[in-house]
């Protein structure tokens, strides 16, 4: 039983949190399997809701991350097939792109937080691929499947309603920042073996994540023999379709897009760690000529490979 004080709401609470303050509204899903456009604060990807009425949101999907907090009674959230009774305290973590439906309490009674986000921000960051990775599924959080660390999890979550319910200019930035912490801790603790992926979160086979990473460590020392997708299929025992099925539960990415990152951390490193040409470096991390090279890595890092290695020198 997860425990109430932790998310718990006083009077005057309700009472602020009832008044958007934005004065938006959530969209009414209408249509089985609609788009739903995230409907996020002005120069934002990002809202929260406090929401006490007793709607029923039909199946939808959107690009954004959701989350939903139930703070009294219960609600029945399915998501891809997968059917969860959220008790008060829980958290749920809905990934990008999968169709949800929420049930109401058949009493009309209740309340809940609705966190509406996107992380797209930090895709650049190579580490984030681990978050990625471990909410690549739905992703249940309470006092049963992360004791450890359910505490610092709704408590952040609260704290992120306060900030997004409070006056400060820099409310957005705060409340980012709470979500990293939010991500960062379930995703560290997850690597750490602390908790255990189960089949509601992680569809990937053990046998397979194996394979994948076995797969991955031998692309990281050799660039000059990446295997296309079909021979990675193959090396880890997998037909094409679920090689890149499993290949994205497990690193959050398509197999190009990841090799395509792996390359690029490389190439920053060399440049910073060496003299070497830039055409140099772009052959030796895989890239057929320097103008893909440079094309790609402004793409992704923002500048070009000169102005990285000038900036980081």
């Amino acid at each position: 039983m997860n425990p109430s004080y932790l998310f718990s709401l006083s009077e005057s609470k309700r009472a602020l949190y009832r008044n958007q303050p934005d004065l938006a509204q959530g969209l009414q899903i209408s249509e089985p399997e609609e788009y739903e456009h995230p409907p996020f604060v002005e120069n934002a990807a990002l809202r929260l809701w406090y929401n006490e009425q007793p709607d029923r949101y039909m199946t939808h999907w959107h690009n954004a991350t959701e989350m939903i907090v139930a703070l009294e009674n219960c609600y029945t959230v399915t998501v891809q097939n997968q059917i969860f009774h959220l008790q008060p305290g829980d958290i749920l973590v809905v990934p990008p792109g999968a169709l949800h439906s929420i049930q109401g309490n058949p009493k009309g009674e209740g309340s809940r937080f609705i966190f509406l986000f996107e992380l797209t921000i930090f895709n650049s960051m190579y580490d984030f691929r681990f978050v990625r990775s471990a909410f690549s599924n739905a992703v249940l959080i309470n006092q049963t499947t992360c004791p450890d660390i359910y505490e610092h999890e709704i408590t952040v979550l609260m704290q992120c309603a306060e900030v997004y319910w409070s006056d400060s200019p820099i409310r957005i930035l705060q409340i980012y920042s709470l979500l990293l912490q939010f991500f960062i801790c379930y995703t560290q603790n997850l690597l750490a073996g602390k908790i255990s992926p189960n089949a509601q979160s992680q569809l990937a086979n053990s046998d397979h994540k194996t394979a994948i990473q076995t797969l991955l460590s031998k692309i990281e020392t050799d660039f000059e023999h990446i295997p296309s997708l079909e021979e990675a299929a193959t090396q880890t025992g997998l037909s094409k379709f679920y090689f890149a099925r499993h290949f994205r539960i497990c690193t959050g990415h398509t197999y190009w897009d990841y090799i395509n990152q792996i390359r690029l951390k490389k190439a920053s490193q060399l440049l910073v760690e060496t003299n070497d040409a830039i055409c140099k470096i772009a052959l030796a991390c895989g890239f057929h000529d320097v103008s893909s090279f440079n094309r790609s890595f402004k793409k992704d890092i923002g500048c070009t490979p000169s102005e990285y290695r000038a900036r980081n020198k």
